[in-house]
């Protein structure tokens, strides 16, 4: 039976592997997964991870103060969900108490770090092997003997954490960094509607786009930030959760910093392919979806390529773009 273990931070990273360590001692038939220790160096992330989410028959999210506003942690929950159903998918909360969560992860059923409470998340995995299950007296008693070794490794993450200063939800340096972003995406604003001023009486400026087609572009930024605002997260969400996607492909395409998602969101810009992917991640939607924001559809793509034919080439004919190489 796989067990998929989610994490994000150090705190949360040493919870995913204790948890992963002792779970199969109380239950044998238990294979965890964790990501950072499972992934073999040089496999593609996207891949493997889709492939263990397939697999998997139980969701473990570790969460603590440090990540519960993290739209990464929140991606990977709600990636989870898509895979096992919602009622398989168990935030284990660390050092954080249940009234403290917020946003997407609300909708799951949590589990603090009381032993009663991992027992009963014991209970449902172990419900879950049908007729391979253990009995009850059995796991329990299991459960007893095993306990007092999960019990000391959190206690020692916890004394960890202890010698750590907390992290400050929103200090005033990172407020203030916030707003020096804003006022220079609108000083970058104001010089764009100077440099377009001053071509207005051009007719080249005039043929440049429509206004459907400007109209249609702003529309598609406007539902993107309406998305964004009603899952509660931050320009600074969609930037951290940006750049872990970007470091998985190794390619900083897929990062969004707060400027380009303001010029998305507000000044007309269409995403790239990459960014647009980010953002369907992040936000946990089809990638269609956000696809039609902007008036296209993937089950288009035949139709258009039916109207525009391209003459085929005789053989030997070098193709027009490879001709100047």
């Amino acid at each position: 039976m796989k067990v998929f273990l989610g994490w994000s931070g150090e705190t949360s990273h040493n919870v995913a592997l204790a948890l992963s360590d002792w779970l199969p001692k109380v239950i044998q038939a238990i294979r965890p997964f964790v990501s950072s220790e499972d992934i073999a160096k040089g496999a593609r992330w996207s891949l493997v991870i889709a492939k263990e989410l397939q697999a998997s028959t139980f969701g473990i999210i570790c969460v603590t103060k440090e990540n519960s506003e993290s739209a990464w942690i929140n991606f990977e929950a709600g990636a989870l969900s898509r895979e096992i159903e919602a009622s398989l998918v168990t935030p284990f909360l660390f050092n954080l108490r249940e009234a403290e969560i917020e946003g997407p992860l609300k909708q799951f059923q949590v589990v603090i770090n009381e032993k009663s409470d991992i027992l009963k998340l014991l209970t449902s995995i172990n419900n879950k092997q049908g007729e391979n299950r253990l009995e009850e007296a059995n796991l329990k008693s299991t459960f007893e003997m095993w306990w007092p070794t999960l019990n000391e490794k959190l206690q020692g993450i916890q004394q960890k954490v202890g010698k750590t200063p907390a992290r400050q939800t929103r200090e005033m340096p990172e407020m203030v960094e916030e707003l020096l972003e804003l006022a220079r995406m609108q000083q970058r604003e104001m010089a764009k509607l100077l440099d377009m001023s001053s071509e207005l009486d051009q007719p080249r400026f005039m043929r440049q786009m429509s206004q459907s087609e400007q109209v249609g572009k702003i529309n598609g930024g406007q539902r993107l930030r309406t998305l964004r605002e009603t899952l509660g997260y931050r320009m600074r969400d969609v930037e951290l959760a940006s750049n872990q996607i970007a470091q998985r492909f190794e390619n900083e395409e897929f990062a969004i910093p707060p400027s380009r998602l303001h010029d998305i969101e507000t000044g007309g810009i269409i995403p790239s392919v990459l960014r647009l992917y980010s953002l369907a991640a992040i936000y946990r939607r089809d990638y269609g979806e956000l696809l039609s924001f902007y008036g296209l559809a993937v089950d288009g793509i035949s139709a258009a390529a039916s109207g525009t034919p391209v003459p085929p080439l005789a053989v030997g004919e070098t193709p027009p773009h490879e001709e100047k190489k």
